[in-house]
């Protein structure tokens, strides 16, 4: 596979490898920030990224800076012009999230059907560092209820109020706080992806905004109720 690379470059012939700058241009980025604090707290910021160059990019590392400062390296595939790719910015410290220990508390009913009901109320504290004024935007914070696979296992969700899963739009819960099932793929409020394979595990996302060197707290809450002699794995 050959290029045309634009203008002349004079190479010392030393047997050294050399890096030498064939073009520069900038590319239309959408950042993203999101985080799964029941299995890592640590936010990840991603970019989405279109080539509108004329150009193929062909695969290879890619050196990563953040606000001029070196945060690692990627992999990048063969990309073309107009293809749409993303690419991993690495943690961003700015944003402290807490996953607090769950409240549970256990309850039972009944006389002739035994019954026991296993409430579950989940913290999570979302706090922006930044000193300068600039607001954490739409952040992603994904986590997920249990989804009953048995008729007798009853799961019932009270807090964010998402209704059914087969509607995927957002519900606002707070100020600067919505919900909704799924995880939201594209940035834009509203217009994520609910997809099945999401709902099936009971996945769903707040978006928050959080002003600087200010903190919010998100409340989950879901029961589940079982025959007192179920055992019940996963909650």
């Amino acid at each position: 596979m050959g290029f045309s690379v634009p203008g002349l470059i004079s190479i010392p012939a030393d047997g050294d490898a050399h890096t030498v700058t064939i073009v520069e241009f900038q590319l239309p980025v959408v950042l993203q920030r999101f985080v799964v604090p029941h299995k890592d707290p640590r936010v990840q910021l991603q970019a989405k990224i279109v080539n509108t160059t004329e150009y193929v990019l062909i695969p290879g590392s890619a050196s990563i800076y953040v606000d001029g400062s070196f945060v690692g390296t990627t992999k990048l595939g063969h990309i073309n012009p107009s293809q749409r790719f993303e690419c991993s910015m690495g943690f961003d410290p700015s944003i402290q999230v807490t996953y607090h220990p769950a409240d549970v508390k256990v309850s039972h009913s009944g006389i002739v059907q035994k019954r026991t009901t296993r409430s579950l109320e989940q913290r999570i504290t979302v706090r922006n560092l930044n000193s300068r004024p600039y607001p954490v935007d739409n952040l992603k914070v994904i986590d997920q209820v249990p989804v009953s696979q048995a008729g007798k296992i009853e799961v019932k969700i009270h807090n964010p109020p998402l209704g059914s899963k087969k509607d995927s739009q957002p519900v606002r819960v707070a100020p600067n706080v919505t919900a909704q099932w799924g995880t939201p793929d594209d940035g834009e409020e509203g217009a994520g992806s609910a997809g099945p394979v999401y709902v099936a595990v009971g996945q769903f996302s707040w978006s928050v905004t959080v002003p600087p060197q200010k903190a919010l707290t998100l409340w989950a809450s879901y029961e589940v109720t079982h025959p007192r002699d179920t055992v019940v794995y996963g909650i």
